[in-house]
């Protein structure tokens, strides 16, 4: 498994920002101390949503990093979560029926709120500018120890914005001076010789690190190529989980009470959907497709309609990015994601989970199992309404876009763990209301 420390580096700036929030919270709202100590729950609770709020907005987002100076968007992305807050506070209140938002508490809660808003963002802005700005990225070197091996992921890792990358061949290595790169990237060990193995134990006894590719993906990219992958990797890499762990076992329960609790507070948005649907067209509301599942056990899933009745009358087809078969209502339905919600009661009967790989059609399953290394591996676990796949690339509409997501899949895979899924679940969210994800790229 990868260690919790690159975890960490890899959402350095979530975290840093999201305590540094924490502790302005703190130190503001403990000078209110009849309201932080009659109140306690209201107060972890209003601390909870704006951090949510944040990550979700985007006020987190490393996007906000590239600017030196504080922008429109920033100031937007902060007044969103100010007033999502409220809402979710408000309706909080409602449902409870504990009033505590009242005239008393009001006004001191809102002028608290906009001074902590403003605090907030001087020092997010500061932390861009000292912490994150002023970082220097050390440089990498990729090893060309068997050129054909490492062209077809050369080009990603060097044009890739996060690193630095020298690429440099065996006999350049001995003049190059190391003590300002981060590490060597090499593919695969099998290839060197006994003198460079020496050489390169010399290298990292000196501190400098040596990964090999499947390594610096998983750890840097956080997905794990298949054609990087071996039979021999397969068995020794715990690519495996056991369907009987405790793991699994507690995934499973909050399944079943998790997507009980969205099946019944979306019923009304399937409904409308529904009627949408037959307002339209004055065709069927749900249609259903035979998937794969665990163990490539097939099931039925069912989905509202977005696509023109008998739209695959000439056999299964990719979605495009203008495809002509989606209806306008299921335009609307696929970019929302409202179409996926029927699949909330597969998830409740056990074939599928909330968090896992997306599940094919058989049709595609046979044609991308014959074309990419290990596909089936990710048939291990069951599949789900979201995973690592979906929200880290869109919809694929390819081979060569399915060989992609199934890396992020493998990753997955290697790496399950409730954390993992708790971050997709926040990131289905973010992508869910920022629109983005749900079509092709092309």
């Amino acid at each position: 498994m990868i260690k919790t420390n690159f975890w960490f580096k890899n959402r350095q700036h979530l975290i840093i920002n999201a305590l540094a929030d924490s502790i302005v919270f703190f130190i503001l709202f403990l000078y209110s101390k009849s309201f932080v100590f009659k109140f306690p729950i209201t107060f972890f609770l209003l601390l909870f949503i704006w951090i949510f709020n944040s990550y979700v907005l985007g006020r987190y987002s490393t996007n906000f990093l590239k600017k030196n100076a504080y922008t429109l968007k920033n100031f937007l992305s902060t007044l969103s979560a100010f007033f999502l807050g409220i809402f979710f506070y408000l309706l909080f209140d409602w449902i409870s029926n504990s009033f505590i938002f009242d005239n008393i508490y009001k006004l001191n809660l809102i002028i608290y709120s906009i001074v902590f808003i403003t605090i907030s963002d001087l020092i997010l802005t500061l932390l861009k500018l000292v912490i994150f700005k002023n970082k220097v990225e050390k440089k990498w070197i990729l090893l060309e120890i068997n050129q054909e091996e490492n062209n077809e992921f050369k080009n990603e890792i060097i044009t890739n914005s996060k690193f630095k990358i020298d690429c440099l061949k065996i006999e350049e290595l001995k003049t190059m001076q190391l003590g300002n790169f981060e590490g060597i990237i090499i593919n695969n060990a099998d290839y060197l010789s006994k003198e460079l193995l020496n050489e390169l134990k010399n290298i990292k006894s000196s501190g400098i690190m040596i990964i090999n590719l499947f390594t610096f993906y998983e750890r840097y990219f956080e997905r794990i190529p298949p054609k990087l992958i071996s039979d021999k990797d397969i068995i020794s890499r715990d690519f495996f989980i056991p369907r009987n762990s405790n793991s699994v076992r507690l995934k499973r329960i909050g399944d079943i009470f998790l997507a009980s609790f969205l099946f019944l507070i979306t019923s009304p948005l399937i409904l409308l959907a529904a009627i949408l649907i037959k307002i339209e067209d004055n065709g069927p509301v749900f249609y259903s497709q035979e998937r794969n599942g665990l163990l490539d056990i097939p099931y039925k899933v069912w989905k509202l309609r977005t696509m023109k009745v008998n739209s695959e009358s000439k056999g299964p087809q990719w979605a495009s990015k203008k495809d002509p078969r989606i209806t306008a209502v299921g335009k609307y339905l696929r970019k929302s994601r409202l179409d996926e919600l029927p699949q909330l009661l597969s998830v409740i009967k056990g074939e599928m989970s909330l968090i896992g790989p997306r599940p094919e059609r058989p049709a595609f399953d046979r044609k991308l199992g014959l074309e990419i290394p290990h596909y089936n591996v990710r048939k291990w676990i069951k599949p789900g309404l979201s995973g690592w796949a979906q929200v880290n690339y869109p919809y694929t509409s390819s081979v060569e876009d399915s060989e992609k997501k199934i890396s992020y899949d493998l990753f997955y895979l290697r790496n399950f763990s409730f954390w993992l899924d708790l971050l997709i679940m926040l990131k289905t969210i973010k992508m869910v209301l920022h629109i983005k994800g749900s079509s092709p790229r092309r």
